[in-house]
């Protein structure tokens, strides 16, 4: 049995499809404890993990819903700089937290979600091996491919080569301060710099969400780079019931609008969705979290159906289309089921997922300013008027199948452990 620790971010994005791992872990006969904030901890031992809180000093129970909040509410580059101070800050905490408890809880090896750059210094400095896991889109950096902060699309010519290379000098200007945190602790632990942020990833297995599909042609990657495909619980969210099954039994298209777990805040896109359909013969779903009021939700034109929460897989198995922002979770999610997406992306990666979207051919992506219900409503008859995008969700659906997924991605976390040697996606 080896015990496992997770570190990841306090965000359903982040920790939902990690909890699918470590569940799939946990079937097997592991144990695994996620190191995280207080508030964080009914979530995960709700799904039979186990859970040890940090960073209690800075964020007392009670406080991470204003963090989340707050990131719901900015866009650009204050959602940018917002996010830097965030993983600095976060850093800061589980150099500090989590190499005592690893030992007093004498954890085996380490999962580390890719936006935790502190995590495999942590592994290293205590003597176990971990795996880096992509749970948004990967961040690898390199030359050929647009940082993943933009809405670059890619383009393998020698002036896209210098954009890019210009991107990344920016990026890693503004995130400066992590890395500098970052190799502050690493002298202080007697470890060598790191010469870049692909260095924060390990070295013996890199996992990720995608496909390698729904991603553009890297050549770069390490060895132990490994295309899994989303990461969920196979036995999760198998039906539906009471009135979202009864829409779903309807002849007219069933579309499926989700803003995810922060983008959700904005009220107004939701109105946007349900606008843009009520001169159409479809049925709109919208999972909105809680977010709107029973008042709010029942006056949302047309005949949307607005619920607190939707199994969303099961509903995407029914549905013809999905409206979102753009998070990797429901756009995978979505492409697994074969069903193409109207993009409206709003921060962090999400304009560079939008343009995967658009290279695979399984959606199109609309900009938020100004997205109107007239523009959305013309971006989803596109949709639904051509084949073509259907055909292409269906190429990833089943490029997702054969990728192997939880169970995939559990059988190398297992040989790390167990040999503590790097596993190769080659052979």
């Amino acid at each position: 049995m080896t015990h496992f620790g997770v570190i990841c971010p306090a965000a359903g994005g982040h920790s939902n499809p990690m909890s699918a791992l470590a569940i799939e872990l946990v079937s097997r006969g592991h144990r695994c404890t996620f190191f995280q904030v207080c508030d964080w901890e009914e979530a995960i031992r709700s799904q039979g993990l186990d859970f040890h809180s940090i960073g209690v000093r800075e964020f007392p129970p009670g406080s991470w819903n204003a963090v989340l909040e707050r990131l719901g509410h900015i866009d650009g580059l204050d959602s940018l700089k917002f996010t830097i101070e965030a993983w600095r800050r976060n850093l800061e905490i589980i150099c500090r937290d989590v190499p005592p408890a690893l030992e007093r809880l004498g954890v085996d090896a380490l999962l580390v979600d890719q936006c935790e750059p502190g995590g495999t210094s942590v592994a290293e400095h205590v003597g176990v091996p971990a795996v880096t896991l992509c749970m948004a889109m990967l961040l690898n950096q390199h030359k050929d491919i647009p940082p993943a902060i933009t809405p670059w699309k890619y383009r393998p010519i020698w002036w896209a080569r210098w954009r890019n290379r210009v991107g990344y000098f920016a990026l890693n200007r503004l995130s400066a301060p992590i890395m500098r945190t970052l190799g502050e602790q690493r002298r202080h632990w007697g470890l060598p710099p790191f010469a870049s942020f692909n260095d924060t990833c390990s070295p013996l297995a890199q996992i990720s969400q995608q496909p390698r599909e729904f991603e553009f042609p890297r050549t770069h990657l390490p060895d132990t780079f490994h295309f899994c495909g989303p990461l969920r619980r196979l036995d999760a969210y198998q039906g539906l019931e009471g009135e979202l099954a009864s829409v779903a039994e309807t002849d007219r298209p069933l579309i499926y609008g989700s803003l995810g777990t922060i983008q959700n805040r904005k009220k107004e896109l939701f109105w946007t969705m349900a606008a843009a359909c009520a001169e159409l013969d479809v049925q709109l779903v919208i999972a909105h979290s809680g977010v709107l009021s029973d008042e709010e939700a029942r006056s949302l034109p047309g005949r949307t159906l607005a619920v607190r929460w939707v199994p969303q897989p099961a509903i995407l198995k029914n549905a013809n289309l999905c409206i979102t922002h753009c998070g990797m979770n429901t756009v995978l999610d979505a492409l697994s089921q074969g069903v193409p997406c109207v993009g409206i992306p709003q921060a962090h990666e999400q304009p560079a997922i939008a343009r995967r979207l658009e290279w695979t051919g399984t959606g199109i992506s609309l900009g938020v300013d100004p997205l109107t219900p007239r523009s959305l409503r013309a971006g989803i008859e596109k949709l639904l008027g051509e084949p073509a995008y259907y055909q292409a969700a269906r190429r990833l659906q089943a490029a997702i199948k054969v990728a192997g997924g939880v169970i995939r991605a559990a059988d190398i976390c297992e040989q790390v452990a167990a040999s503590r040697q790097a596993v190769s996606s080659i052979g």
